[in-house]
């Protein structure tokens, strides 16, 4: 058997990603997706628009995190997609514990 029949017959496996790279792109995903989140908001409410698009425009940092795991998924990068899905957990995480922190800090102000 030659090299080329042995490597036709046995293809390398495809790279399946590192969890890093999925974590810190699905992070830059979401703050890339909150700029032009933003940015869309502040247009749209400059023309004038309906609260549709408003909702539209807070959905875009869920969007882009979305799109990059169907991205990864479909080059079959696993580890990728478990990172970015990492990624996503701990935006929800620090979301949660960023209210929990200011309903601390309202419930303690004293608004007399």
């Amino acid at each position: 058997m030659t090299t080329d029949q042995l490597a036709a017959s046995n293809p390398l496996p495809a790279n399946p990603g590192t969890i890093l790279e999925g974590f810190l792109l699905g992070w830059l995903a979401g703050i890339v997706g909150s700029v032009l989140g933003g940015f869309f908001m502040a247009v749209v409410s400059m023309a004038g628009a309906s609260e549709a698009l408003f909702l539209l425009a807070s959905l875009t940092p869920l969007v882009a995190v979305v799109a990059l795991l169907i991205w990864f998924s479909r080059q079959g990068k696993s580890r990728a997609v478990r990172g970015v899905l990492y990624a996503f957990g701990s935006m929800i995480l620090v979301f949660v514990l960023l209210v929990g922190g200011l309903l601390l800090l309202f419930a303690n102000a004293d608004f007399r």
